[in-house]
């Protein structure tokens, strides 16, 4: 087997685990923490750990830098939207 289908493989397991992980963070726990789980892993992690593996670590260490102030971004662009929806929906009730 060759690197290209050995790298698909992790590939595929790798998400895998993640998406079953999570799953039983669900069913265990709460689906709040699970939503919350998913949104680093899923968003971040995952191409973090395959940048390592196709680039180089170095790449992939240097790039954990810049990880976090775009989930951030990401976070507060959702809360910002959520947040408008409430506000238009409480302006928009009935009575």
């Amino acid at each position: 087997m060759n690197t290209f289908n050995t790298l698909i493989l992790v590939k595929v397991a790798v998400t895998i685990g993640v998406v079953i992980t999570l799953s039983l963070v669900a069913e265990r726990v709460s689906t709040s923490m699970a939503g919350v789980l998913s949104g680093y892993p899923l968003g971040a992690a995952i191409v973090l750990f395959f940048y390592g593996l196709g680039v180089s670590p170095e790449f992939a260490a240097k790039s954990t830098v810049y990880a976090m102030p775009g989930l951030i971004g990401t976070q507060s662009f959702v809360y910002l939207l959520l947040l408008r929806f409430i506000v238009m929906t409480w302006k928009n009730r009935k009575t």
